[in-house]
């Protein structure tokens, strides 16, 4: 009895090992990839991003750029899909990529926003211009 034991353990080891196993294959796909750079020309390199789908809330896709500043992914529907990049620092992109019915994008229709931070910079610095300006205008006034 003991030994029909042990040779049930050594047929069933094989089995245990190949539980924990994961397969895998190679698709030809077409994926839409983007390339992150900074103003620069500096990849932006294994920063985060997320993607969404159109009309989603929850990510369809989150990652990290690869060392070449590029992301890519499968769109499983057309519209247009957002994709938000940024660093720990705080710089970063939102992009729009239209996908048309044969869920390809194109490269020339792409259209990128500023992150916030530029935003804010920008509003800053539109500030100080008007403040400058009207600055002046009121000493001239004056004299």
């Amino acid at each position: 009895m003991k030994r029909l034991g042990i040779l049930f353990l050594i047929l069933a080891c094989p089995a245990m090992a190949t539980a924990h196993a994961v397969d895998y294959r190679v698709e030809e796909t077409r994926a839409t990839t983007l390339v992150l750079n900074y103003i620069g020309g500096r990849a932006f390199a294994f920063e985060s991003y997320e993607i969404f789908g159109p009309g989603d809330e929850t990510p369809f896709q989150t990652g990290r750029t690869d060392r070449f500043g590029r992301l890519s992914f499968l769109p499983d529907r057309p519209g247009d899909w957002s994709i938000k990049a940024v660093s720990n620092d705080g710089h970063g992109v939102r992009a729009v990529v239209p996908v048309s019915d044969d869920l390809s994008a194109r490269a020339e229709r792409a259209k990128t926003r500023p992150g916030r931070t530029t935003g804010i910079a920008l509003g800053l610095l539109l500030i100080a211009v008007i403040t400058v300006w009207v600055s002046l205008q009121y000493s001239r006034r004056r004299s």
